[in-house]
């Protein structure tokens, strides 16, 4: 089956990881035709990331004379200026069409980032699945409408990676059809390595991934860090995650040296080793494969209520859940964690538990396989 798989992926991001794990899954029994959209197209972690997957055929979604002509000339007539739904319908349509006419497809995937990147494939006779990573707050109206018609939607699915996700896009929509069409499948962690814990008597590390931008909450994780390392003499705060905002932060603890903003991290296994207690306070997560990773490693969570957080860690069970903003919450649970050894173990046992029920490979690998399947009957 020739399957032309259309996603969002840059070089770091849960984004980007979720599109080339799935790319491994497909490529080994259908023929499959990478589409990336990225505005880091030329960047050499990118490539370096895209050769590690053996993916040497991909495309760029307007990367070529032909798709960026289509911009070009819708630019030109000015669509985009008075309906942007339209717009990226209309544009979308084309170039998806063209990808598709070019490789003969026969079934359709799409991972994105924002629900408008390519919904035109909801129109297409051919099967296909949409995968969505973000959360939706509205929808745009053309869109909407084009939705409510159900037209060809009857061999077609949407995946979701968490259930809070799902209902709030669920929500939003008016289409029952396309309501039926929606399905949770979450994202894995993958194996945890054999490691030997480094962990110091005495010494508590409390570790966090992720983009230094808005959305990852880095103010109330550095005023949780500043109160919790004032107090309690034993306990470092480690960031490790980039963004142009890197040397802000840390000239914002340079008097601090227990409050440590590391960068980007091409060996995490090497700060898990570390770890006691890991902290995501994120804004916005629908689910946090981050802190599912944790779980992996016996690595009680301390996490805000964002989304789909709440659903891979347990509150009161494989760690603590709190209110998205609220920092008195947050430095109470880290402090109870750090001061218990025993609860930070039997912690780390249930969330361990619970990433081997609910979000190993195998399982996700099955979901998606047996989806295929039935939708390209």
């Amino acid at each position: 089956m020739n399957i032309v798989y259309f996603g969002d992926v840059s070089p770091t991001g849960g984004t980007g990881t979720f599109y080339l794990r799935l790319y491994d899954l497909i490529s080994k029994g259908h023929n499959v035709f990478p589409v990336i959209s990225t505005k880091y197209a030329f960047d050499e972690r990118l490539k370096k990331k895209l050769s590690a997957h053996n993916i040497s055929n991909v495309e760029i979604y307007l990367g070529n004379k032909v798709t960026q002509k289509i911009e070009f000339y819708l630019h030109l007539i000015s669509i985009k200026l008075k309906f942007e739904g339209f717009y990226m319908y209309l544009r979308d349509s084309l170039i998806m069409r063209w990808f598709c006419l070019k490789h003969k497809a026969d079934f359709v995937i799409t991972s994105s980032g924002g629900f408008i990147n390519y919904f035109p494939m909801f129109r297409f006779k051919i099967p296909a699945i949409y995968i969505m990573h973000s959360l939706l707050e509205e929808v745009d109206g053309y869109i909407s409408k084009k939705l409510s018609s159900g037209k060809n939607i009857q061999n077609k699915a949407l995946v979701f990676v968490s259930n809070s996700q799902k209902n709030t896009f669920m929500s939003l929509v008016k289409s029952e059809e396309i309501k039926k069409r929606c399905i949770t499948i979450p994202n894995y962690a993958l194996p945890p390595q054999k490691i030997k814990r480094e962990t110091a008597e005495g010494k508590i590390t409390v570790l966090t991934f992720g983009v230094l931008e808005h959305y990852k909450n880095p103010d109330v994780w550095l005023e949780v860090a500043r109160r919790v390392t004032k107090e309690n003499p034993e306990i470092e705060f480690i960031w490790a995650g980039t963004s142009g905002k890197l040397e802000m932060y840390r000239q914002k603890v340079k008097d601090n040296p227990r409050i440590k903003y590391v960068g980007y991290f091409d060996h995490p296994i090497d700060l898990y080793k570390i770890a006691d207690i890991y902290f995501q306070p994120t804004i916005y997560e629908t689910q946090g494969i981050a802190a599912i990773e944790a779980m992996s490693y016996k690595i009680p969570c301390v996490v805000s209520d964002s989304i789909g957080l709440p659903e891979s860690v347990a509150d009161g069970i494989s760690g603590f859940v709190s209110p998205i903003f609220e920092v008195e919450p947050y430095v109470k649970n880290i402090k109870k964690l750090a001061a218990d050894k025993a609860l930070r173990d039997k912690m780390g046992e249930e969330g361990f538990k619970i990433y081997k029920e609910k979000f190993i490979e195998e399982l996700w690998a099955k979901r998606f396989t047996d989806l295929i399947n039935s939708l390209s009957e």
